[in-house]
């Protein structure tokens, strides 16, 4: 009696278990403008609903949009979308950055650089929108398509000088076809610092970079330029962790093994910039490459930045050109959240800087030390240095510093800075 009465209750139980159910319906809204013309603008968001799928459980899904040409969000013959994605998050309520969407139709209609934008801009079309519900180990949830009848797009690309390639999984593996679309520009002319922005699909997919195409060279040797990799040797491939909003500093060395991402990746657009300013092409044992990758769409022209000036970097914040000269000595606010960050190579002897919110003037937004124009000698334990900074022109001065690369942690909400000595890995950076 005892065990029927055990088997009973187990019984019983397990019928009254909430249980995950597929999805019956997911209806993405039309919003009230669909057939206007709406143009998109650098700073502007879209906001698109949807209802929430009914999984039989409270389950918070990721939301992301395909984007189309056509009603129909098509594979190619290499089973590759035909469709631009965009991850949004875990609210239905999607608040779609204008700039995301300017490149994605720049994309849909082959565009990839500043330079390849037409003089007369994209011609004014339909766009097809469907909404998809991803969780872990379940197919997704596809909404229904709606159509905003005429989106016209800007320029998103950064205006610069040369380019470098990318060759990889998500983009495709053609090293010399000097016509491939899958380019990084020049943040500016003769920086030697290359910004793109790529969709990476969820999983593990690999990649690495090129600085030429070239069809006599192909693929090039291990060890050696065109290519741009993790490791020097084919096939000698290296795993990255990417964190929204937060960004992975990698070593990069002159050869042919790629970085790929962790199968957790769980999607969408990253950010790349390759810093090839130490790049020494008749002497690459000792030349110095990295690779800053963040997941999701940034333009550095627009995103929240504080300057570094320093002996390492500049003192001309108040020169007409100080915008060039700073280009690449900015920490940025990644996740919106007022934490700036940014890694530099920083010669021995040169470990002195302050921060400044914007150019132009030595006497106003200057983020330091102490208030008075003096610097403040610091030294790091454990290789770090923590401590507050004031609205001031004192400087930090690490005298015993030697050739190594500096982490910089600007938190505006604490008033605090952290400086840590790190060491690029193909992997990320490691604190000394």
């Amino acid at each position: 009696m005892m065990a029927l009465a055990l088997v009973g209750f187990t019984a019983c139980e397990s019928d009254e278990d909430p249980k995950i159910s597929v999805p019956t319906e997911f209806v993405l809204n039309t919003p009230p403008f669909a057939e206007q013309t709406y143009q998109l603008s650098p700073g502007g968001v879209l906001e698109i609903t949807c209802s929430q799928p009914n999984y039989g459980l409270t389950l918070a899904p990721t939301y992301s949009v395909d984007l189309s040409l056509t009603p129909e969000f098509k594979l190619n013959d290499e089973g590759k979308p035909e469709y631009y994605s965009i991850i949004s998050g875990p609210k239905a309520a999607m608040q779609l950055k204008e700039s995301d969407l300017a490149v994605a139709l720049c994309t849909l209609n082959g565009v990839l650089d500043y330079n390849s934008f037409p003089e007369g801009g994209i011609p004014e079309a339909p766009l097809y929108v469907r909404a998809v519900a991803t969780l872990p180990s379940m197919a997704p949830c596809y909404s229904n398509t709606i159509c905003l009848d005429g989106v016209v797009t800007y320029n998103p690309y950064r205006e610069g000088g040369r380019v470098i390639y990318m060759v990889g999984d998500f983009t495709a593996w053609n090293a010399g076809d000097p016509s491939s679309p899958y380019v990084l520009t020049e943040t500016s002319r003769e920086s030697n610092v290359y910004v793109g922005v790529f969709n990476v699909p969820a999983g593990t997919k690999n990649f690495r970079f090129y600085n030429e195409m070239n069809a006599d060279k192909g693929w090039g040797d291990n060890g050696q330029l065109p290519s741009i990799g993790a490791m020097a040797n084919d096939g000698d491939n290296v795993e990255i962790s990417l964190t929204e909003g937060e960004p992975t500093v990698v070593k990069a060395v002159a050869g042919k093994g790629n970085w790929y991402t962790s199968s957790t990746w769980v999607g969408g657009d990253v950010t790349f910039v390759v810093d090839l300013r130490d790049l020494k092409e008749d002497d690459l044992a000792n030349s110095r490459m990295s690779v800053t990758i963040i997941p999701g769409n940034y333009d550095l022209s627009t995103l929240p930045a504080l300057y570094v000036a320093g002996d390492f970097s500049a003192w001309s914040i108040a020169e007409s050109n100080a915008g060039e000269i700073y280009e690449n000595f900015r920490i940025f606010d990644y996740a919106g959240n007022g934490i700036y960050t940014g890694t530099f190579y920083i010669p021995a002897g040169k470990a002195s800087f302050r921060f400044y919110e914007a150019l132009g003037n030595w006497d106003a937004g200057s983020l330091g030390s102490q208030v008075d124009d003096n610097p403040i000698e610091e030294t790091l334990t454990g290789g770090v240095y923590s401590g507050p900074y004031v609205s001031g022109k004192g400087s930090w001065k690490f005298p015993d510093w030697t050739d190594s690369y500096m982490k910089m942690v600007v938190n505006t909400a604490d008033k605090q800075v952290t400086f840590s000595r790190v060491t690029l890995t193909p992997a990320g950076e490691v604190v000394e």
